[in-house]
């Protein structure tokens, strides 16, 4: 209330603390002393709408520089689904460019069919909204709908291309290492385990505080497949502290629920080390942290569009660098990296690392998969 301006407040109200600080100051006394008989503080109605109207043109003017900017520059739309609260569907897109990113609409979908027309009519749309000719590309998911959408925005728009998210095509890479190495499956299911364990059973998770020294265990999200690397690594973090619980005294069978007894037993075993876990845990951070350090790079806010050709490339290298990784285990990761590459690579991803200065400076990236993809 302290900072309560009588612009937004009520004409009682802003004429009650009128009347008050009249009493305690001379100076507003005198003020309204001399005001026109007329005179009324400002209605809220009135100041709040002139401040939505001031704050829409402002807001307008800027958009209006933005779209004339992007006749220079040119940019990507990006389009994604989301829910909110009550998991109503809503499609959004964004607008990418040189001079930043902005958020340009979101559409209720709430009992429409979320098909492929539907989808196409609202990118087509926000072109004409912004004009076609600044629009170089459309970046969506992977999914089957997305791919049937970008065919149709290239028919319509030829000069436009139309491009999987990478940061999108990376996680479905972890995905596809998950149901495809039966090793890394192996021990993300037994990290799964532990974290739900000391997540869910009340004195596990005190125990652990007690030990931990604010160090969480994070557990794994369903469809977001890099967050089991960051479950692995809080176990890593947290392994000490983990070790501790099961070697404590207060550690014992009747401290959980007979429906719960073999899950303790388990989650014993594995922080015990059962079946060299915590290797295996070493190893799978090893693999897991390449693919998502990438990750993080193309989902960062800087153009990386030029980059990934090349960061492809070195991740391989650098996995083939590991020695904690079987010749044929590395063989299995390279094919499913490369699959994923190949369905997400684009003429745009060889354009930009084409004309990229680092590509020109890198002796030992050849462009032979480059300069072929960019001339055609």
């Amino acid at each position: 209330m302290r900072t309560a301006s009588l612009l937004v407040m009520s004409t009682r109200a802003a004429s009650l603390i009128t009347s008050c600080s009249a009493r305690t100051s001379p100076s507003v006394s005198s003020t309204t002393m001399k005001a026109h008989p007329s005179w009324l503080s400002y209605h809220r109605d009135e100041a709040r709408t002139k401040r939505l109207n001031g704050a829409f043109g402002r807001t307008k003017a800027d958009v209006i520089d933005m779209i004339t900017k992007w006749q220079v520059t040119g940019c990507m739309l990006q389009m994604d689904g989301w829910s909110d609260r009550r998991n109503h569907p809503h499609p959004n897109v964004m607008v990418s460019s040189a001079i930043g990113t902005v958020f340009w609409k979101s559409v209720y979908m709430e009992g429409k069919d979320k098909d492929a027309a539907m989808y196409f009519k609202i990118l087509d749309g926000v072109m004409k909204e912004i004009r076609s000719n600044a629009v170089i590309g459309v970046v969506m998911d992977n999914a089957r709908v997305c791919v049937k959408v970008g065919k149709m925005v290239e028919a319509a728009y030829p000069q436009i291309f139309c491009v999987g998210c990478t940061a999108h095509a990376l996680d479905l890479a972890l995905k596809d290492m998950y149901k495809q190495l039966g090793w890394l499956a192996a021990v993300i299911d037994a990290g799964n385990a532990v974290g739900k364990f000391f997540t869910n059973v009340d004195k596990a998770r005190a125990l652990y505080d007690k030990f931990s020294l604010n160090l969480k265990l994070k557990r794994s999200a369903v469809t977001r497949f890099a967050t089991s690397h960051d479950m692995l690594a809080s176990l890593h973090r947290g392994r000490n502290a983990l070790e501790k619980c099961i070697r404590d005294t207060a550690w014992m069978d009747k401290m959980v629920r007979a429906n719960q007894l073999a899950a303790f037993r388990e989650v014993t075993f594995i922080v015990l080390g059962r079946d060299r876990f915590w290797d295996k845990v070493d190893k799978a951070i090893a693999v897991m942290s390449l693919v998502v350090e990438l990750l993080l790079l193309v989902d960062g806010p800087d153009a990386t569009m030029s980059k990934v050709y090349f960061e492809i490339d070195a991740l391989v290298k650098r996995m083939y660098g590991l020695d904690c990784v079987t010749p044929g285990e590395k063989s299995d990761i390279e094919d499913i990296l490369m699959h994923r590459w190949s369905f997400m690579r684009s003429e745009l991803h060889c354009a930009a690392a084409f004309i990229d200065l680092e590509y020109w400076c890198r002796c030992e990236y050849p462009d032979k998969g480059i300069r072929p993809s960019f001339c055609t």
